[in-house]
């Protein structure tokens, strides 16, 4: 699992972020928001089809599974001593 930080899908949407919201409140430097949907649709495509691992936001978590933190039974413990 790697850090939130270390992902480009996270950094490409926060830049797509930056500038929806510079284009709305800047004359100067305006954006299309048609385009910067399009865009950041078609980057978001394919940055999927780049990513191998998940994200994490704080520490490891413990890679045991759930099976095998499950304690085994055996029928013997069923039976009732008055048998």
């Amino acid at each position: 699992m790697k850090k939130w930080y270390h992902s480009k899908t996270i950094w490409f949407n926060l830049i797509t972020i930056a500038l929806g919201i510079l284009g709305a409140v800047n004359d100067v430097y305006p954006v299309d928001p048609k385009m910067l949907a399009l865009v950041n649709g078609i980057g978001n495509v394919f940055l999927r089809f780049l990513t191998t691992q998940k994200i994490g936001f704080g520490t490891e978590p413990n890679t045991t599974s759930v099976a095998e933190e499950v304690i085994p039974v055996e029928e013997s413990d069923f039976e009732s001593e008055s048998d």
